[in-house]
């Protein structure tokens, strides 16, 4: 398997440290911090396989069998080890919670686990839907997959007006938003940096001045409630985030001893976002900088150590 670039591996660390930050410290700013759930989809899209929009055929029961290790195995894995250690309910109603997945699956340390299941979900749907498109001719192949997908971004802020009753299982109803990103970020592969590109950090710091100094601005996304509310922004202000984390990512990685921490950190961005919230539960202190530190750390030693068996790597890593 080819070597991923050091600087993804960094942006993906700058990410869940985001994704951290984001649960354990009660700012002004949390709203700024809407963009690292976005990213990981839209850097999901951007490594996934575009041989499909060629033409070439998808192996249906390949793709399964992958994505149910890589995603649905570690998080029954997870979600057994971390049952056993908090116990915080009933056997029953923990299986049903688990079993249904997405937002029924809110609990003291698996609150983020949606995102999981949103994963398999949307990786499946994506290369489908991509298959489905696979015989169209090229001059309408690309206008056809953009117009689904915008229909797609059109309905889950129409839903925001006429919001879903329930959740629905394994993180269906935010996958829809989810494949969108997913999109964006597999449209980005053929995009190359260039000197105009330096006017994103400019957006993103504009952005947080104006959370801070008017925080009555309300224009976070959270896509787990599925709270969406500009149908142009809230694809703007991600893609602008993960372009400026993508250029500090690049500015990182030629400083050899952070590159390799922070190259470390981002292949163990998995395992750091299954356990990070039950570190958080059982921080026995005020939540500070120290609490995501320790969750930070703490997965990234658990990655490490898990990394070393078979048969844990397979369990809980997916791989």
């Amino acid at each position: 398997m080819k070597e991923r670039k050091i600087e993804y591996e960094i942006l993906k660390a700058i990410l869940i440290i985001s994704i951290v930050v984001g649960h354990t410290l009660a700012t002004s700013l949390i709203n700024v911090f809407w963009y690292h759930v976005p990213g990981f989809f839209m850097l999901t899209g951007y490594f996934s396989k575009s041989s499909i929009l060629d033409g070439k055929y998808l192996n249906i029961n390949s793709v399964l069998i992958n994505r149910l290790r890589r995603y649905v195995l570690p998080y029954f894995s997870y979600s057994i080890v971390l049952y056993i250690l908090f116990q915080q309910e009933p056997v029953i109603k923990n299986l049903v919670r688990v079993l249904l997945g997405g937002g029924w699956n809110v609990g003291l340390y698996s609150y983020p686990f949606w995102f999981i299941n949103a994963l398999f979900v949307t990786t499946i749907a994506f290369d489908l839907i991509l298959c489905a498109f696979r015989k169209v001719q090229n001059c309408w192949k690309k206008v056809m997959v953009a117009s689904l997908f915008t229909v797609v971004w059109m309905f889950i802020h129409c839903s925001t007006v006429y919001p879903f009753l329930v959740y629905l299982p394994w993180s269906i109803d935010q996958s829809l938003g989810a494949i969108v990103f997913v999109y964006v970020g597999f449209m980005m592969k053929g995009v190359t940096l260039k000197w105009w590109h330096c006017i994103f950090p400019f957006f993103a710091i504009g952005f947080i001045l104006l959370h801070y100094f008017h925080p009555e601005i309300d224009c976070h996304l959270n896509m787990c409630p599925m709270t969406y509310r500009n149908i142009v922004i809230d694809i703007i202000i991600p893609l602008v985030f993960v372009i400026t984390f993508y250029i500090l990512s690049l500015g990182l990685s030629r400083i050899p001893w952070i590159s390799a921490v922070l190259g470390y950190v981002g292949s163990a961005s998995f395992t750091i976002f299954f356990i990070h919230a039950a570190v958080i539960a059982v921080w026995p202190w005020s939540m500070t900088w120290w609490t995501v530190l320790s969750a930070v750390c703490g997965g990234t030693l658990l990655h490490l150590i898990l990394n070393k068996f078979n048969i844990t790597r397979i369990l809980f890593i997916g791989k």
